[in-house]
């Protein structure tokens, strides 16, 4: 007995690594879209004018035009003009409310004016948080996680298109168990957040990041999942199984520059936690 506890979790990894990640690695990648031989139009960072790299800052100032409106979580509006018309806007949208409300996207401040406004935003909880704003002209769509969004800019009449697309079918959704995928339609602009900053890459040949970095990418990307560089590392616990791999012709990816990890959680809370960031996961939030 003594023997199994100490010998089958290693005897586990070891099958997992050496037998199990080097099939996956081996799989065709995620399309959440099928390929056109018409690219898509290109998303861009309209806060910044470095499109590539470490696009994010501390604090934006924000230009709204009247035909425009602002959703925005309150924990980011620092400071805005008398004049603008403010709001609350119960979930980002409304045909996803579980989703908005797991990714913490509720009871938003809606905020327009009738005559251009500048808008101050920074975190005002985190100060290690950084913001960026990715601009999805009309055409473009972006796989993006909720969680990291910090708000919406869009047309006073149109609502946040957000379209939800499931592989349940593929081995690398149930081994990494991200089943569902969020897709973000222009046009519109998505304020990102990130610990330390957002670094944003064109794609290219494959590139490796660790998967609970990731925030993004664009649906021209191919998205897949390649086994981490050694052993120990895995089996200490240093690193998962599994990076996100992209590649491509055309598209963007961004991810955190230093994703928030807290260990020193009491048990029952990293159990709670880690159940919690599992659901999340499953739903692409």
């Amino acid at each position: 007995l003594l023997l199994s506890i100490i010998f089958i979790p290693i005897l586990l990894k070891l099958f997992q690594y050496f037998v199990i990640a080097p099939l996956v690695s081996r799989l065709p990648p995620i399309r959440v879209f099928s390929q056109t031989q018409t690219p898509p139009p290109p998303i861009t960072v309209s806060s910044s004018i470095q499109q590539i790299g470490h696009v994010s800052s501390h604090s934006l100032t924000l230009k709204l035009s009247p035909q425009r409106e602002l959703l925005l979580h309150p924990d980011y509006l620092q400071s805005f003009s008398k004049h603008a018309q403010k709001s609350t806007q119960w979930f980002l949208n409304a045909s996803i409310p579980f989703s908005s409300w797991a990714a913490g996207l509720v009871t938003l401040v809606r905020l327009h004016s009738n005559q251009s406004e500048s808008v101050q935003l920074a975190s005002m909880r985190n100060p290690l948080e950084e913001l960026v704003i990715i601009d999805l002209p009309a055409g473009a769509t972006l796989v993006c996680k909720p969680r990291c969004l910090a708000g919406v800019i869009k047309h006073k009449n149109d609502t946040v298109h957000i379209s939800r697309h499931w592989r349940l079918f593929n081995l690398h959704s149930w081994l990494t168990l991200q089943l569902r995928y969020l897709v973000f339609h222009g046009p519109c602009q998505l304020i990102i957040k990130g610990n330390h900053g957002v670094i944003l890459e064109h794609a290219g040949q494959a590139r490796l990041i660790q998967q609970n970095a990731t925030l993004g990418f664009s649906t021209d990307v191919a998205y897949s999942n390649y086994r981490c560089e050694t052993f120990i590392s895995y089996y200490l616990g240093k690193d998962n199984l599994f990076n996100d791999q992209f590649s491509g012709q055309t598209g963007v990816y961004f991810y955190e520059q230093a994703p928030l990890n807290d260990h020193k959680a009491a048990l029952v809370g990293k159990v709670v936690g880690g159940f919690w960031d599992a659901v999340r996961k499953v739903f692409g939030i």
